[in-house]
C-alpha cells in the first residue's frame, strides 16, 4: 500500500518547477498566474494533517473584502452543495502579492488588518516569503512567525532553476512552517495542539543541528518561535504533571532540544 503522506522535498521541488514553467511562458501576470502552484503546494501539505486542511481560492465577500484563499478544516467542507452561506475559514485566509512586493510595507500591512478583523489569521505571501499574522489582544496585527525561500525575486528565480537543490536545502524549514501555519487556528491552546506544535519545532530544530551554517543564530530564532507556544517553565522544567508535555516528556531528545533552545534564547544579545 502506498504512503499517502507527501514527501517534503518532492512537494517543494514541484512548487518551484511549476513556478518556473509559468514564468517561462512569458505571458504570466505578476500575481494571479502563479496561484495554481501555490494552491497545490498548500493542499498537498494540508492533506498530511489531521484533520486535513483544504485551501480554496477566490472567496466571495463575507464582509471583509476578497482574500485570495481560505483555509478550511475538512469538517467544514460538505460533500454536497450548500444553499446557505458557508462558514468562514477556520484556519484563516491567505493574501498573495507579486514576487517583487516588500511584505513589510505599511500599505500591505494596512490591507491585512481588515482581513485579521474578519478572519483572525492571515498568511501573507509573495511566493518567496510567508508571514503568519494574527490579531493581538488590542486588535493590532502581530507577526507570529515567517519563513523565506529567497530575499529577492531574482534570487527566487535562480533557486527555482535548481529546484531539487533548493528543496533539499529548505525542505524541513519550509514544510514544517507550512504545516504549522495551516494547522493554526484562532484557538490553539489545548494540550494536544500545543504538543503537536512543539514536535514540529523539534523537527525544524533537528534540521538546524544537522546544518552547521548559521547554527547559533537559527537556534535563537527557533527558540523565539517556541516561546510563543509555551512558557520557559513549562518546557524547560518538563513538569510531569503538565498536560502539554504528555507527548513530549517521555522523549529525552525532544526535552533536551527545548531546554537547549531556551538557553540560546535567554543568552541572545539584548535588542536595541
Amino acid at each position: 500500500m502506498s504512503d499517502p503522506t507527501p514527501k517534503p522535498r518532492l512537494v517543494i521541488a514541484t512548487y518551484m518547477k511549476r513556478m518556473l514553467s509559468i514564468k517561462g511562458t512569458g505571458a504570466a501576470t505578476s500575481e494571479s498566474s502563479f496561484y495554481s502552484p501555490l494552491e497545490n503546494l498548500l493542499n498537498e501539505i494540508g492533506q498530511s494533517l489531521n484533520p486535513k486542511i483544504v485551501c480554496n481560492g477566490q472567496l466571495r465577500n463575507q464582509g471583509h473584502n476578497h482574500p485570495d484563499f481560505g483555509l478550511y478544516s475538512e469538517h467544514q467542507v460538505d460533500k454536497f452543495f450548500k444553499t446557505a452561506p458557508g462558514e468562514k475559514p477556520k484556519h484563516g485566509v491567505i493574501e498573495v502579492k507579486p514576487l517583487s512586493t516588500n511584505l513589510d510595507s505599511l500599505l500591505v500591512k494596512k490591507q491585512i488588518q481588515n482581513y485579521l478583523t474578519g478572519y483572525g489569521l492571515v498568511i501573507l505571501t509573495n511566493y518567496r516569503e510567508f508571514h503568519l499574522y494574527r490579531s493581538n489582544t488590542v486588535g493590532c496585527h502581530e507577526l507570529l512567525e515567517s519563513v523565506s525561500i529567497a530575499n529577492t525575486e531574482t534570487e527566487f528565480w535562480d533557486k527555482a532553476r535548481h529546484s531539487k537543490k533548493t528543496a533539499n536545502h529548505i525542505e524541513t524549514k519550509l514544510y514544517e512552517f507550512i504545516r504549522r501555519t495551516l494547522n493554526y487556528s484562532t484557538s490553539t491552546s489545548d494540550p494536544r495542539s500545543i504538543a503537536w506544535f512543539l514536535a514540529s519545532y523539534a523537527k525544524e530544530t533537528l534540521a538546524i543541528m544537522k546544518d552547521s551554517q548559521g547554527g547559533g543564530e537559527r537556534w535563537v530564532a527557533t527558540a523565539e518561535k517556541i516561546s510563543r507556544i509555551g512558557t520557559r517553565d513549562t518546557i524547560c522544567r518538563c513538569n510531569r504533571r503538565s498536560p502539554v508535555l504528555l507527548y513530549a516528556h517521555s522523549n529525552n531528545f525532544l526535552r533536551n532540544v527545548f531546554c537547549l533552545g531556551f538557553t540560546c534564547y535567554e543568552q541572545r544579545p539584548n535588542k536595541v
